[in-house]
């Protein structure tokens, strides 16, 4: 009868402490999770914070030289190799152009087959826009490819600058060649002679993916930055997020491009290039991304909690991210419910065995103390009892 009371408080506690458990996993998890999350979110920021100064400074330092008349078309052998410099002492930069309303043009570019080399393109205003290879102190050494249908006033960047009385980010946009897709900021300047034109900076997203697949994310984690309107910029996955020319939908997310080389040989083009775009978030090539893309757009960017799903939750961190000059974007990180759910039911299941055993020690050791207790007042009840029957 004494070990009643103690095994009915003994089966309670562990009631209790597997209620406890069920109730509390997904909360623990969720939080976990959540904390998890905006850490990564604020390396990602930081990792975005140095890659976009670069574009500001470059483009402060070379509109400088422009308007002061350091550099200009007058002397295209010294702005290429000026050009071309600059680009090689910044290695996120991937296209550094100048580009003046009379359709003259000169732009340092990184090959996108090949960023540790510099080309350099030039044009005139005749629709032709010509690319040279360069030696090492940047001079032109020798026709790469041409291709016809340039023009350097309809390009996005500059008509970006145009619209605004200072540095401005503009829209990620298909690069002429045809391969790839860049991001970057543009400033109208004025030449020393009168002439309007633009400086443009571009930078390259695949660094930006390459650093999120460095990431040390949980099991099934995915971590992406995409645009306000739902386009990937970059993702965990490794690959820049575009779609190469004429593939749309399903069937360019299963495309990793790599074959982004301009064309070797003179091409005409009636209607205009047909250029790469970034993939919509909800054709992203990672399924996480796909499901959490239109709760995370619907909170306006700023999302923190758990997004259910078919067969598990999503636990998603998401904020906006913006920089002087237009440029907005939006950084998330998510990771499955049962990455962190999974690790912390092991440890309830571990603290409820280890409750367990401590319960059944308990109860031997009062068996024990009882027995040790009861059989000196059952000798002496059975004593009396045996006084009182003589």
């Amino acid at each position: 009868m004494i070990l009643l009371p103690f095994a009915a408080v003994v089966t309670a506690i562990l009631t209790i402490h597997t209620f406890w458990g069920q109730q509390t996993l997904h909360r623990l998890a969720d939080a976990s999770a959540l904390e998890v999350n905006q850490q990564v979110a604020a390396r990602v920021e930081a990792r975005l914070d140095a890659l976009f100064d670069a574009p500001g400074q470059l483009l402060d330092a070379t509109a400088g030289a422009v308007e002061l008349g350091l550099v200009g078309f007058d002397d295209r052998a010294r702005l290429e190799r000026s050009l071309v410099n600059e680009v090689r002492a910044h290695p996120w930069v991937t296209n550094l152009a100048l580009g003046l309303d009379d359709g003259r043009y000169a732009c340092a570019y990184r090959p996108w087959d090949d960023a540790t080399q510099v080309m350099i393109s030039v044009a005139d205003g005749g629709g032709i826009i010509s690319s040279y290879n360069v030696d090492p102190d940047g001079t032109r050494a020798g026709l790469h490819s041409a291709r016809e249908g340039f023009e350097v006033t309809a390009r996005p960047w500059y008509a970006a600058a145009m619209d605004r009385s200072g540095p401005a980010w503009y829209e990620p946009y298909g690069l002429f060649s045809g391969g790839g897709v860049a991001l970057g900021m543009s400033r109208a300047v004025r030449t020393p002679d009168g002439s309007r034109g633009v400086v443009a900076v571009d930078i390259a997203l695949d660094e930006i993916s390459a650093f999120l697949a460095s990431l040390a994310l949980a099991d099934g984690g995915v971590a992406f930055v995409m645009s306000p309107d739902g386009r990937m910029i970059a993702d965990s996955s490794g690959r820049t997020p575009i779609e190469p020319p004429g593939l749309a939908g399903a069937e360019a997310q299963e495309v990793e491009v790599d074959a982004r080389q301009p064309p070797t040989e003179l091409e005409s083009t009636a209607t205009g290039p047909v250029t790469s775009r970034l993939v919509p978030a909800s054709r992203s090539r990672l399924e996480a991304v796909r499901r959490i893309e239109g709760p995370v757009r619907e909170a306006g960017g700023a999302f923190r909690g758990a997004i259910d799903g078919a067969a598990d939750a999503d636990i998603v961190h998401a904020g906006r991210y913006a920089r002087d000059g237009g440029l907005e974007l939006i950084i998330g990180v998510s990771v499955p419910r049962s990455s962190y759910g999974n690790a912390l039911a092991t440890e309830i299941r571990r603290g409820l065995f280890i409750a367990i055993v401590v319960g059944l020690i308990g109860l031997a050791l009062l068996a024990v103390l009882a027995r040790a207790i009861t059989r000196p007042v059952r000798e002496l009840t059975e004593a009396i009892s045996d006084t009182g029957a003589d």
